[in-house]
């Protein structure tokens, strides 16, 4: 057993900046406190007391000016040229301040100052983001949509506050909150605006968004090495209009289950076995392009007897080529 103290025994200033040159060989830029303390024995409270501050330190050591960890002894040049420097690496002239503590060796103390980030981000000419990603009001409808569905499938009713924040939720609470002020007025305005429509309209949204969501239960059934999945090419009829739905789904007896939940009166008429969804698509939108004097409305159209037979036929040709 060896026994030998866990601290130094020399703390001259000498010996202190021999081995801040030393921790800055090894664990390059910048360097942090952090990084100091984990490949030194020397506390760095007392290297800071010694010489007054951090910055001070690595300054009395001589080290290259980049590797200083930045603080509020930044002017306010030097934060300009470094957001300037941050806005050229995101090509971006509007990022947050988040963003740029990911991309920057700055301090992120150093906007306590007599300057905000979104001052200086005037200053140097770039566009502060005053609430991270902003989200237009079509992409907040579209995730209270399929949340709606969610929710209206599984509890039978419209989605609750703190729903928002779960999954399949992909925008939270706050977005909509700094929109319209309370999620109360969110239902609102989501309301007044999917019963602006015609009726087929809102059908056509709805659906559209039931697709969506489906289509992500979906991919769940992908087994463990993300193979690539069988899609199918599937034919549907609702009996109250003889209209036929022509769509796609790795699992279509499940598709007019969720269907049928909606409308019992939908049934499958014919599905066929494609090695992939790629090509699932391109038949599907060949079927839609072949007969697109009889749509109506999202996937369904006004098909008579002769052209349901074409239709299975025309799939069975395509899975035999």
């Amino acid at each position: 057993m060896k026994f030998e103290l866990s601290r130094p025994t020399d703390y001259s200033d000498e010996a202190i900046i021999s081995e801040i040159k030393r921790v800055a060989l090894i664990v390059g830029k910048p360097l942090t406190i952090e990084k100091f303390e984990t490949n030194s024995k020397y506390n760095s409270s007392t290297l800071r007391r010694r010489f007054g501050s951090w910055s001070k330190c690595l300054k009395q050591a001589g080290v290259d000016k980049s590797y200083w960890t930045r603080n509020s002894e930044n002017s306010t040049d030097e934060i300009i040229e470094e957001l300037k420097r941050v806005s050229e690496k995101l090509n971006s002239k509007s990022f947050t301040r988040k963003d740029f503590e990911t991309n920057s060796d700055m301090n992120r103390h150093l906007f306590k100052g007599n300057h905000s980030f979104n001052s200086l981000m005037k200053i140097a000419g770039l566009e502060p983001t005053l609430m991270g990603r902003r989200y237009t009001d079509e992409e907040r409808f579209e995730n209270l949509m399929n949340v709606w569905i969610h929710c209206q499938r599984h509890y039978g009713r419209e989605p609750y506050y703190a729903e928002m924040k779960e999954k399949p939720s992909i925008i939270g609470t706050k977005a909509y909150i700094l929109r319209w002020g309370s999620w109360r007025k969110t239902l609102a305005a989501f309301l007044e605006k999917v019963n602006s429509g015609t009726a087929d309209e809102k059908e056509s949204i709805i659906e559209e968004q039931e697709q969506n969501t489906i289509q992500k239960i979906e991919s769940d059934f992908l087994d463990e090495n993300n193979r690539v999945q069988d899609c199918y090419v599937y034919l549907m009829v609702d009996t109250t209009n003889n209209y036929h739905k022509i769509g796609i789904s790795n699992k279509p007896e499940y598709r007019e289950r969720t269907l049928q939940s909606e409308r019992p009166t939908i049934e499958l008429v014919a599905c066929e076995k494609f090695p992939n969804k790629k090509i699932a698509s391109s038949i599907e939108r060949y079927l839609h392009n072949t007969y697109s004097e009889k749509h109506k409305r999202g996937e369904w159209f006004d098909l008579n007897e002769t052209e349901v037979t074409k239709i299975k036929k025309t799939l069975l040709s395509f899975r035999n080529d």
